[in-house]
């Protein structure tokens, strides 16, 4: 593209070299920045998007837990270390990340920070579940607390599949609630059973 163009820090937009498409990159925290021009309507956004005939090759969504709701990392570990993981992704990758070699998160954590992946870096979906504490205090920041996250990549129709679901949705129904049903459609966690059958 030979058209840039910047609003704010975080939000892209380029034209003029693949015909007549604008390519549109909203990073995380550009999504915060927009949050107050579009009165945090991301349904409609999106909509208004999709009316203009916007195609979605790429869509990044994600879901916090904080203090008693942010998940346990040691436990989703084992959940995937054990099987107790369920979805169609067939790759699912356990890493530490360099949260635990920060000598600040050493000084108050006697387990490392891990970084969950399911699905592969190519793959069309993948979801990656992390412990967001450890990254904001292996960057130098205060300790947050209790932080996870958990984060959906989906590319090509999987992206645009997700952007109907969005907009489609019915109003009274919260944007985290759509989130989380496309989260789970990808992975679930299940609890061991005693059936030997």
């Amino acid at each position: 593209y030979r058209c840039p163009a910047a609003w704010g820090k975080h939000v892209r937009a380029y034209w003029g070299g693949n015909g007549d498409t604008v390519h549109l990159e909203v990073s995380g925290q550009g999504c915060r920045e927009l949050d107050a021009y579009i009165y945090n309507d991301w349904p409609g956004f999106l909509s208004t998007l999709l009316n203009a005939g916007a195609k979605f090759t790429r869509l990044d969504l994600a879901l916090d837990g904080h203090g008693e709701d942010a998940l346990d990392m040691e436990t989703v570990v084992t959940a995937v270390q054990d099987g107790m993981l369920v979805s169609r992704q067939s790759r699912r990758d356990v890493v530490s990340s360099a949260a635990s070699t920060h000598e600040s998160w050493r000084s108050r954590n006697a387990r490392p920070s891990r970084t969950v992946y399911i699905g592969a870096p190519s793959s069309r979906t993948r979801l990656r579940i992390y412990d967001k504490q450890g990254e904001r205090i292996a960057a130098g920041e205060d300790d947050p607390g209790p932080w996870t996250r958990a984060e959906l990549q989906l590319r090509d129709e999987r992206a645009q599949g997700a952007v109907d679901a969005i907009v489609g949705n019915s109003p009274e129904k919260p944007l985290g609630e759509v989130v989380a049903s496309l989260i789970a459609g990808v992975a679930e966690f299940v609890e061991p059973s005693e059936d030997t059958n």
